[in-house]
């Protein structure tokens, strides 16, 4: 843990029940183990992009992760993507990742709907940061 290279922390959340800190790291969501004190990587590529989901969150790119969450209830770490106007949710049983909200397309004009209404996977966001959620 104290050999691993850290470029841009960004954003924590700590899942105390089982002694875990998530955090951002440049385009990476990482794993802080508070016992063995190792670090490694949960998602993202290092590299930008909007990666593909329904598959290892380790394997795909993430678009500016800006902030990140745990729901303690359901198993799951959400993370906001600036750059990709979305919310995706990460499995934390199986690491795999899912869209959450966001189409990806930039919301416009915030006096439209911009899908008020309809699912959140089809709703346009624009550049969400924060995040919360109620354990």
């Amino acid at each position: 843990g104290l050999q691993a290279n850290i470029s841009s922390p960004l954003d924590i959340a700590f899942y105390e029940e089982k002694g875990v800190a998530y955090f951002i790291d440049a385009f990476k969501i990482r794993t802080f183990n508070l016992t063995s004190q190792r670090i490694s990587t949960l998602a993202g590529t290092g590299l930008p992009g909007n990666g593909p989901s329904q598959i290892p969150a380790i394997n795909t790119s993430l678009n500016f992760p800006a902030k990140i969450t745990i729901d303690e209830i359901n198993n799951v770490l959400y993370v906001s993507e600036f750059d990709s106007h979305k919310i995706r949710m990460i499995d934390l049983n199986t690491t795999i990742i899912f869209e959450f909200a966001g189409n990806g397309i930039q919301a416009g004009n915030p006096l439209l709907s911009n899908g008020d209404g309809g699912l959140a996977v089809n709703a346009q966001l624009n550049s969400p940061l924060g995040l919360a959620v109620e354990n």
